[in-house]
């Protein structure tokens, strides 16, 4: 049985064999020498959990984001090019988030297109219940590349837009250069055909990086909601916050782009003192445990997200591999809860912390 393993851990070692060292190299990429990849899971080990007794009861892990339901505070993050692990990609990864009662956010980068992503997201939920299905926007260099994406957004069903603000220039994986890892021919961003291409050069991605003023416009285009992906400073959550974004995605590229920056466990609190209790403030970035997830949502996260260990359970066993890989969370999530006293989410605080 090929989806056997018990933990994210245990995930990783399985999904190794199941990948050539090009693709693992992509997909275990980081910046730099790796040092925001590692504290990103090393400084959760650093907030420890204080139980209270006698105190257990049935546990409800459910919560709502903009309307929208969700099993518990888990959500695929939008990772490129998902074919490469699984010849499902994105519809496998669609499918088993929704199977799940869990959210999903489809990369500007999919490899499946986003009208039959949605499909595969429909038909495994009922309508009247079904979790996020949000789409993540990289701002392309013709602005109305960017407004084209976001109507055939609208168009699909995606009910918000996720915008990637941390990573105007790629970050230097020397992992992947040394593999010489390239896409295959039959792997591309589908939805980026007949669009302009991005600069080649730094000073060609820096002319187009988007702006606070793109924020605005963006703003003025769509009525959906604005969620930013990528920040760590509490200047810039103000920022977004006074420019009408709906909400936050406390994240560092999964280390990928700069090296040499705090956790985003680190930072969260601080995000979420800088927009105030009422803004939706989501986290990724070293989650492979559901007392993770539990220590995000005490320090201020209404949710979190997964990115690598999506690519692994999906090169593992497709939309098995990632279902199961989301089981175990919100297992592991509900006996962290029970064991803490904590009977919802809203009982998940500072309390449940130990000297924090």
């Amino acid at each position: 049985m090929t989806n056997s393993f018990l933990s994210l851990a245990g995930l990783e070692l399985q999904s190794r064999s199941r990948m050539n060292d090009a693709l693992w190299q992509y997909v275990a990429g980081v910046a730099g020498d790796g040092l925001s990849f590692q504290r990103n899971q090393a400084a959760f080990d650093e907030f420890k959990l204080l139980p209270r007794v006698l105190r257990a009861a049935k546990v409800d892990c459910s919560l709502t984001l903009f309307n929208e339901p969700l099993a518990a505070p888990i959500m695929l993050a939008p990772l490129a090019l998902q074919c490469l692990a699984h010849p499902d990609g994105e519809l496998a990864s669609a499918a088993a988030a929704m199977a799940q009662d869990l959210g999903f956010v489809l990369s500007t980068l999919s490899s499946c297109p986003m009208a039959e992503v949605a499909r595969a997201a429909c038909g495994a939920a009922l309508p009247a219940k079904r979790p996020p299905l949000w789409f993540q926007l990289y701002l392309q260099p013709r602005w109305q590349d960017s407004l084209s994406l976001i109507r055939r957004a609208e168009d699909c069903g995606f009910s918000a837009l996720v915008v990637t603000v941390d990573a105007p220039v790629t970050g230097l994986r020397l992992s992947e250069l040394r593999t010489g890892f390239s896409l295959p021919a039959n792997v591309s961003a589908v939805e980026l055909e007949g669009m302009q291409p991005a600069p080649t050069t730094l000073d060609g991605l820096l002319a187009c990086a988007p702006d606070w003023r793109s924020i605005e416009a963006l703003r003025s285009e769509s009525s959906l909601p604005i969620i930013l992906k990528g920040i760590l400073s509490p200047a810039d959550a103000a920022l977004a916050k006074a420019v009408g974004v709906d909400g936050i995605i406390v994240s560092n590229h999964g280390g990928r782009v700069l090296d040499g920056v705090p956790a985003t466990i680190e930072c969260l609190s601080a995000v979420r003192a800088a927009v105030g209790p009422e803004m939706t403030v989501m986290l990724d970035g070293g989650i492979r445990r559901g007392s993770d997830i539990a220590k995000a949502v005490c320090l201020g996260a209404d949710c979190v997200l997964l990115g690598r260990p999506l690519m692994q359970a999906l090169a593992l066993d497709g939309a098995l591999g990632v279902a199961r890989m989301l089981k175990i969370l919100k297992d592991e999530l509900a006996m962290v809860m029970a064991l803490l006293g904590a009977s919802s989410l809203k009982e998940l605080n500072r309390d449940c912390l130990w000297g924090k």
